[in-house]
């Protein structure tokens, strides 16, 4: 049987607090996480800045919020 790889996904999210965050899954499970960025541009740098040692590439998903 073949294994099935996924390509990561990084959810950018806005916290409660209005600060931007970022989630890294590989499949169903919570890889990496970073938080308390002022924008979503600043957390998608941030996530770019301490994955692109470890992947070619991330699927990006906007959510406006977190925690609704």
């Amino acid at each position: 049987m073949q294994e099935v790889k996924h390509s990561p996904q990084a959810y950018i999210l806005k916290t409660k607090s209005g600060q931007w965050a970022w989630e890294l899954h590989l499949g169903d499970e919570l890889y990496q996480a970073g938080a308390g960025y002022d924008s979503e541009g600043d957390a998608i740098n941030g996530m770019y800045e301490s994955t692109s040692d470890r992947f070619e590439s991330v699927n990006i998903v906007l959510t406006p919020e977190a925690g609704k």
